[in-house]
């Protein structure tokens, strides 16, 4: 299958949000200040066809996300403590959706273990500039999915 992954990468990440975790995405304002973000959770798939996710955000979306995934208020302290073990199983969820709709349930693929690191100050801005990439405002914070096929 060879689609393009613009509307189907945003629709799949919105969806998985929603499901998992009652986050809802809207389109980022063009006037919004740039974003600071502070982590990035990286997952590759490889199979017939190869590539990586990666998700950039700050820490008030992660630990809103872990919050959502317990059920615990934002500032609990489960919901700190948590919050990069919900970004990994988020990624890992998208990217094996991301992987089926894109290249169909037939072909075999393999995930590799999610990782979170911080983005370290001297890191440009954007992603890889071959990397598509689809901006979302989340818990009321900007955050940053990119694609990269290799």
């Amino acid at each position: 299958m060879n689609k393009t992954t613009s509307p189907t990468l945003p629709k799949i990440f919105s969806n998985i949000l929603s499901d998992m975790a009652f986050m809802f995405v809207a389109e980022p304002d063009e006037t919004a200040p740039a974003a600071k973000f502070t982590l990035k959770t990286r997952i590759g798939y490889s199979g017939p066809k190869s590539g990586t996710l990666e998700l950039r955000c700050g820490g008030r979306f992660a630990a809103a996300l872990a919050a959502n995934l317990l059920g615990v208020e934002p500032n609990d302290s489960a919901a700190d403590q948590g919050r990069l073990d919900a970004l990994k199983e988020l990624m890992n969820v998208v990217c094996g959706n991301f992987v089926t709709e894109l290249y169909g349930a037939d072909d075999l693929f393999e995930l590799t273990i999610p990782e979170v690191t911080p983005v370290l100050p001297d890191e440009p801005d954007e992603p890889d500039a071959d990397a598509e990439i689809h901006r979302f405002v989340a818990e009321d914070v900007l955050i940053e999915l990119s694609h990269k096929t290799n």
